[in-house]
């Protein structure tokens, strides 16, 4: 069988930056999203949960700092809020790489947040 992402009831791409000269590796989500017959099942929770517990796992004889960083929408902030992310800025200003990446519509209202692994 061919995989079909489509299909898909819930998906997420991300990043891993480490850089050499950086105290912080850093795991930038660029898109986590259900689709709408799939909504409000548990899809991205799960998803969301299975992620933190892999970053925590790839990390764990690192001695760098490890943040999980994502921009949300206005409307579900509260809903990362609940996994322990902080809402650290409202501008992709001190995040280049979300500036380089994010399709931004400007009639909307962005939050970047933040979860500490370590």
């Amino acid at each position: 069988d061919d995989f079909v992402i489509r299909s898909c009831p819930s998906c997420m791409i991300y990043s891993k930056q480490n850089k050499k000269n950086s105290d912080t590796i850093m795991y930038y989500i660029m898109v986590i999203s259900t689709d709408k017959e799939f909504r409000g099942q548990g899809y991205a929770t799960k998803l969301l949960n299975g992620f933190v517990e892999k970053v925590k796992d790839e990390t764990k004889t690192s001695s760098k700092k490890v943040k999980i960083v994502l921009s949300s929408l206005d409307e579900v902030v509260s809903y990362y809020q609940k996994y322990g992310f902080e809402a650290v800025d409202c501008s992709f200003e001190n995040y280049p790489y979300f500036k380089c990446f994010e399709k931004f519509d400007e009639e909307k209202i962005y939050t970047v947040m933040e979860l500490d692994i370590k």
